[in-house]
């Protein structure tokens, strides 16, 4: 009986045994497993590390190995007090630097557009258009053109001379100039003033490249020194030297803007049926040393302006007029060779 009763005690203790073993597996693998669900990644924020879990919840997909496969990184943000962090999926496509490539493009985009439109922004933070900006240089240079750009498209007809060349620069120049301290600007509106004042289109014998090329230069009659370069629809000149017109049909009047001509040297619009007054603006065309206006049908008296240039050494010449025994000029002070 004794041999039984520990044979059942011992049969007992072997059934405890292998059901704790048992038990103990099951803990195991619930443990294994449990640890496979939260399992840390090598991905870190500040402090801590975040969990399969979070992972999850931001659509990362995991590998048992630690490593993620997705297109998608997770990023945090700042604790929001409370210890945690928020996690948003930051597309490996849409980068910081990407961002910012896009925004530059488009800021110079909107710069290329208001260069084309509106090329110069004053300190007073007003956008000035092109045609008023280079119209207020026009206006200060020449007063019989109407007080602003909005009055001279007004006018359904252009009469003047100088209503007509205004036009031109502003709208017709193949040069399309923008810059309002370009010294080209007042000089290739005078051109056209003469032009337009003189019959340039009907009456001249020639006028090739008259207000139809943008290198002034290359127009009959208009000679250049230095160095002639095209550089994006500009002329880059040392200076414009001489107006060679003469013997070639002229008929009017020497327009007052002749006098922006400021580095005209030689002038000869002899021969001609030029009519009216010798334009007092003469006087300002500082480097002149000749001028040859005889042969003409000038008249009235010789402006003191230009007469002024001669008693200076070196400047005005020869002043050849129509103040000999026609007597269409009265020119008191006039050398004997200078009347015809």
């Amino acid at each position: 009986m004794t041999d039984i009763a520990e044979n059942d005690e011992t049969t007992a203790l072997s059934s405890q045994t292998r059901s704790r073993k048992k038990s103990s597996k099951k803990k195991k693998k619930k443990k294994k497993k449990r640890n496979d669900d939260t399992q840390v990644l090598p991905i870190t924020a500040g402090s801590g590390s975040l969990s399969m879990s979070d992972v999850k919840d931001s659509s990362c997909k995991v590998n048992r190995n630690g490593s993620t496969n997705s297109r998608n990184t997770v990023r945090t943000e700042p604790n929001n007090g409370d210890g945690k962090k928020k996690l948003r999926p930051w597309p490996n496509e849409i980068r910081p630097m990407d961002v910012g490539i896009v925004v530059s493009v488009i800021l110079i985009a909107i710069a290329v557009f208001l260069g084309l439109n509106y090329r110069s922004i004053f300190g007073t933070g007003v956008v000035i258009p092109r045609e008023d900006r280079l119209y207020k240089v026009l206006r200060e240079a020449s007063e019989s053109l109407p007080e602003s750009y909005e009055s001279l498209t007004d006018t359904t007809e252009r009469n003047t001379p100088q209503e007509r060349a205004a036009d031109w620069v502003l709208n017709k120049d193949p040069s399309q100039i923008s810059n309002s301290n370009d010294k080209w600007l007042t000089t290739r509106y005078a051109l056209a003033t003469l032009f337009y004042s003189t019959g340039g289109e009907t009456l001249w014998e020639k006028n090739t490249n008259w207000l139809e090329h943008e290198n002034a230069c290359k127009w009959h009659g208009v000679n250049c020194i230095g160095n002639i370069k095209m550089e994006e629809r500009l002329v880059l000149v040392e200076q414009f030297e001489s107006l060679d017109l003469k013997s070639n049909g002229l008929n009017g009047n020497i327009s007052p803007e002749i006098g922006l001509l400021r580095d005209v040297r030689l002038v000869f619009l002899n021969d001609n049926d030029l009519v009216g007054n010798i334009p007092s603006e003469l006087g300002q065309m500082k480097a002149l040393e000749t001028i040859h206006l005889q042969a003409n049908k000038l008249t009235g008296d010789m402006p003191s302006s230009l007469m002024e240039l001669t008693y200076s050494p070196g400047v005005l010449a020869d002043l050849w007029n129509d103040c000999g025994d026609s007597g269409l000029i009265t020119c008191n002070d006039c050398l004997a060779f200078w009347c015809f």
